[in-house]
């Protein structure tokens, strides 16, 4: 997670789907094993992580 704050402004354009910068956007986690699901804000300095799912 401290990834997607690193990246400020262009945390809305990383993670799933890749073909849109904005709504909500998965960032995968440990190569595979789970991911985040979150909604960059970059106009309110922001990014909610709304889910987290691990494959244990």
């Amino acid at each position: 997670m401290n990834r997607l704050a690193a990246l400020g402004h262009d945390t809305a354009k990383v993670g799933r789907p890749v073909d849109r910068e904005c709504g909500l956007q998965e960032f995968d986690l440990l190569g595979g094993r789970g991911f985040i699901s979150f909604l960059a804000a970059p106009r309110h300095e922001c990014v909610y992580i709304c889910d987290v799912t691990w494959y244990g």
